[in-house]
């Protein structure tokens, strides 16, 4: 369920008798208040967003979005198997690690989010279960690429990819005012695409100097 890894990999990333340096435990501190104060102010936004207060969104668009969020948050927990972890550990304990993410997305990612937005159609009809699905595969994949970043302690990059989101899709709706439930959720969409696309362009400033990992 994990890329495969060199034996090289394999041997940083085993927990067996292996304790994170001391360099990793000094920014566990930064780390931790970074991602802390990037959801913060991704929910304080959010909460301005579906508080009607601006009047952006509709009460029942609000509501739309608050659900539709809770089913693609449920899915990327699933979806990403927990290798946001795996990558994490393995490339702080070696940051010449870089993991080829698309065999892992094509076999694991994308099906359990097809499953996911399948089970959505009952809630939110086919047409947006599509939105679901992309944007289930999406934060997925940003989430990953997110947690190798902090574990390159590029701390400033992983704070601007994970607070990315929501003012994206904020300075969409100053655009675009009360939005019907499919707009918002294209809108959505597209904030999550442009994150993704994002991140993936600034790992791939890494490539040519890292050692690739299947």
């Amino acid at each position: 369920m994990v890329p495969r890894a060199t034996n090289r990999a394999n041997q940083i990333s085993s927990p067996n008798g292996i304790e994170p340096s001391r360099g990793t435990r000094r920014t566990l501190p930064i780390t931790f208040i970074a991602f802390f104060t990037c959801n913060l102010l991704s929910g304080v936004i959010v909460s301005v967003l579906v508080s009607g207060r601006l009047q952006l969104l509709t009460p029942s668009s609000a509501v739309f979005m608050i659900a539709m969020l809770q089913w693609i948050t449920f899915g990327v927990t699933v979806a990403k198997f927990g290798l946001d972890i795996f990558i994490y550990a393995a490339v702080t304990r070696s940051d010449v690690i870089l993991f080829d993410l698309a065999p892992f997305v094509s076999r694991f990612t994308i099906p359990a989010a097809v499953i996911i937005a399948g089970l959505s159609v009952t809630t939110f009809g086919f047409v947006n279960s599509v939105g679901c699905f992309l944007g289930i595969v999406l934060e997925s994949v940003s989430i990953i690429l997110i947690a190798e970043k902090t574990a390159r302690s590029e701390y400033a990059g992983a704070a601007f990819l994970s607070f990315l989101r929501f003012p994206l899709l904020g300075a969409g709706l100053m655009v675009v005012r009360q939005p019907k439930p499919l707009i918002l959720l294209t809108m959505l969409t597209v904030s999550s695409l442009i994150r993704a696309l994002v991140a993936n362009s600034l790992r791939t400033r890494l490539r040519g100097r890292e050692k690739s990992v299947r």
